[in-house]
C-alpha cells in the first residue's frame, strides 16, 4: 500500500512594492513558493477605443502559499518586489483557505 502525504498549503498576504507585483511573483516562485495574484479585467477608453486589460484585484497585494515549516520570513521579506508580509499584531497569520478557494473559483 502506498502512503500518500497531504501537504497543507497555508496562504499569506504580502504587500508588494509599487508596480512590482510581476517581479515579486517571479522571485517568490524561484524560491519554491506558490503565488496567487487575483486579476480583474478593466475596461478603459483610449483614443475613442475601448481596451480591456488585466489588473490586480487587490492593487499592491498578492497571496503566497507554502507548506514549508518553518517559513523563512526573512527571505520572503527580502524578496525583490515585496514590501512586507502582512501581520496581525506582529504575528504571521495565514489567510483562511475558504477565502483563497473562493477567489480562485471566481477567476
Amino acid at each position: 500500500m502506498l502512503a500518500t502525504r497531504i501537504f497543507l498549503v497555508n496562504w499569506y498576504l504580502l504587500q508588494t512594492k509599487p508596480n512590482a507585483y510581476s517581479a515579486a511573483c517571479e522571485h517568490l516562485r524561484r524560491q519554491g513558493f506558490n503565488v496567487f495574484l487575483p486579476l480583474i479585467t478593466r475596461t478603459t477608453k483610449k483614443n475613442g477605443k475601448f481596451l480591456n486589460a488585466n489588473a490586480p484585484l487587490f492593487p499592491g497585494y498578492l497571496f503566497m502559499g507554502t507548506s514549508i515549516q518553518p517559513i523563512p520570513w526573512k527571505s520572503i521579506n527580502g524578496t525583490r518586489g515585496i514590501s512586507t508580509v502582512v501581520t496581525l499584531d506582529g504575528v504571521y497569520r495565514p489567510v483562511s483557505t475558504h477565502i483563497i478557494e473562493g477567489l480562485q473559483r471566481r477567476g
